[in-house]
This record gives C-alpha cells, structure tokens and sequence, in this order.
C-alpha cells in the first residue's frame, strides 16, 4: 500500500487514543512503522494494515474496524482519489453505480492485491466483489473494507446506501474473494 494511506491510518489512531493499545498487540515490524510512518509515496506491505486492523478488531470489534476504514478514507480521498472521482462522475455520472463500477481504479492508486469488480442486480442493488491476494486475511480485514464503501454513501454521496457485512465466497492460505450486497436509492 502506499505510504499516504499508512500514515493516515496512524493519525487515526493517534486521534482515538489508541496507539499505545495498538503498539502492543501488534507485530515488531508493524510496530516500527507506526513509530515512524513511511514517507507519503513509499509503498509499504499491506500486511501492516492488516495487522492494525485485527489489533482494532480484538479491542473495539468489528464496528472499530469499520469505522478506522471509513475515517481513513474520508482523509485519504482529500489527499489522493478525489480527481478521479471527479472524473469519473463527469464521464458516466455522479451515482452510487459510478463509485462501484470503478473502485478498482480508485483503489489501485493506494493498494495492491486487492481487485473489486461491481455487478447490478437491479435499480438501487448491487454486489460489489473483492478479491484479495495474500495470506492471513480475514473479518477485520474485510469489514475495514466494508466501512471504506460505506463511505461513499455517507461522506461523498451524502445517501442513503448500506454496504452489507461480506461474505465469504472463497478463502485459502493466499487469497481470499469476498463479495459485499450493496442497497441505496435507484440512482
């Protein structure tokens, strides 16, 4: 992931109060990036978020891991994604549909090894699939990604829109695929 998205995932738990909980329950490696958080275009492992999002999870539960990647989100967007959001509403409009049909444009700017693709299963439903290479992966992993869609509802669109908790479709030692039920407002 890039540095920019690290380092605001640190500001938020700076913000909450949580870094000395956090630094204790996660790994050496991750602790010394929180200590020292890369430089805004540095790519760093993913598995660091990962380790912070299970950390958050065994503290605040999944709801915690929700709201970090909403937060985390909502600063990151101002810092990085929101040009091409622009240009993406410009191109096919501002809807919920437009968000999710390229969320993997959008992501591809701050992480790899995940992948999303969108399929509408009707006027204000659709499903949203996330593929994640990498092993270790689970819930909180997944319900930060939960809270981080559930921001353009929230924040961006400012609509009503429920990002459903995921379901596992597939999970091994090296990827996992996941799918997320999305309902809003026929847009």
């Amino acid at each position: 992931m890039i540095g920019a998205l690290f380092r605001e995932t640190c500001a938020w738990l700076s913000q909450q109060g949580l870094v000395d909980v956090i630094l204790a329950d996660v790994p050496p490696e991750t602790q010394a990036l929180i200590k020292r958080p890369p430089f805004a275009l540095r790519w760093v492992p993913g598995r660091a978020v990962d380790d912070i999002s299970e950390a958050i999870a065994r503290h605040s539960g999944l709801t915690g891991c929700r709201t970090m990647g909403q937060a985390v989100t909502r600063e990151l967007t101002k810092l990085m994604v929101m040009p091409l959001i622009r240009a993406a509403f410009l191109m096919f409009g501002e809807s919920a549909e437009t968000m999710f049909m390229n969320v993997d444009r959008f992501y591809a700017t701050a992480t790899r090894g995940i992948h999303f693709s969108y399929l509408r299963l009707s006027p204000g439903a659709g499903r949203l699939y996330a593929r994640f290479e990498g092993g270790g992966l689970g819930p909180p992993s997944f319900a930060v990604i939960q809270g981080t869609m559930q921001w353009i509802f929230d924040d961006l669109l400012r609509t009503q829109g429920t990002v459903h908790e995921a379901v596992v479709n597939e999970r091994t030692e090296q990827q996992a695929q996941v799918h997320y039920d999305i309902t809003f407002g026929a847009s």
